[in-house]
């Protein structure tokens, strides 16, 4: 079975629950998106950016010690799950709810 496995706000392993499942899976990969609307939102400031991209890099690193992948994309969310599943057909995407804006 392969899975994908969709970061939001939630770029962390530790008690990360779709992370921990994906390790019962044959194959995994995670995906971070940079979606344009939530870029040009008003409550996205430049220094979230910043702090992204440092727990992206870790993260990274924490994943592929794992053997899992991460992509990272600059796209709205319908768009890159059709590419990634084009390019890496997967059984089942993985995340966290997300909540608040």
């Amino acid at each position: 079975m392969r899975a994908g496995g969709w970061l939001k706000r939630d770029l962390r392993i530790q008690d990360h629950a779709p992370i921990v499942h994906s390790g019962e899976i044959d194959e995994a990969i995670y995906l971070y998106l940079f979606e344009p609307e939530v870029l040009a939102s008003p409550e996205f400031d430049p220094s979230h950016l910043v702090f992204i991209t440092e727990c992206l890099v870790e993260l990274r690193e924490a994943l592929q010690a794992r053997g899992g992948r991460l992509v990272i994309w600059h796209a709205e969310a319908v768009e890159a799950f059709d590419k990634l599943y084009e390019t890496w057909p997967f059984d089942e995407i993985l995340s966290h709810e997300e909540t608040g804006t």
